[in-house]
């Protein structure tokens, strides 16, 4: 078997990722991809530090909603109707014929 400190530098993969990428929730999982992978587990501390980083709990409270102000209609009324500018584009140059 293949110890994790080797192939995480040659595969190039921290703990973290390798968690992230194959959805691992807890430690007996873990264990368990990468022994069919040939490879020796990590520590349980060392799990745990980076399971905690690479899946943080989402706090479950929620932001209020905010309501869209409404217009008063004395608002409506004071504001200028917006225009829409022309613009006028000159006329291409055309080579010398």
């Amino acid at each position: 078997m293949i110890n994790w400190e080797y192939y995480s530098k040659r595969r190039s993969v921290t703990l973290i990722k390798f968690i992230k990428d194959n959805d691992i929730e807890n430690y007996d999982q873990l264990s368990t991809v990468l022994l069919k992978k040939g490879v020796t587990s990590p520590t349980e501390t060392a799990f745990e530090i980076a399971h905690k980083l690479a899946l943080p709990k989402i706090a479950s409270k929620q932001k209020p909603t905010k309501k869209p102000k409404e217009e008063k209609v004395s608002d409506v009324a004071k504001t200028k109707p917006e225009t829409k500018k022309k613009t006028i584009r000159r006329p291409r140059k055309t080579k010398g014929k």
